[in-house]
């Protein structure tokens, strides 16, 4: 079971809005701001990674949040900052902690500075 004072760190999800179309009829988009949650943070797994002569590392966490109407409203693909870093969802679930109060976020943050 899952403490509300868990949720200890702040986390702030956003989301792609449509505001009209480019030359070619291409979507032009902005990043807006969807909902802000308290978070639980649980690190899955750290992975270091060679690319182009670059040394990158991949950080996987999990996080629990509050299940409410705009947290319900996040998808894969939505980006988020949590602890000074920008991470990106990769899936969610709703987690069996109290009859459906909490989602499951796994997402991975691609940062240099973890290195």
């Amino acid at each position: 079971m899952i403490r509300l004072g868990e949720l200890d760190r702040k986390a702030i999800f956003y989301h792609e809005v449509e505001t009209g179309r480019n030359a070619k009829n291409e979507p032009v988009t902005r990043r807006e701001e969807l909902t802000r949650a308290r978070a639980r943070r649980r690190d899955v797994s750290d992975a270091e990674r060679f690319q182009a002569g670059r040394q990158d590392a991949a950080l996987v966490s999990r996080f629990v949040v509050l299940s409410r109407t705009a947290t319900r409203r996040i998808r894969e693909h939505m980006e988020f900052r949590c602890d000074g870093l920008l991470w990106q969802v990769q899936g969610m679930k709703q987690v069996d902690l109290g009859r459906n109060r909490f989602l499951e976020i796994t997402a991975v943050s691609v940062n240099e500075n973890l290195v």
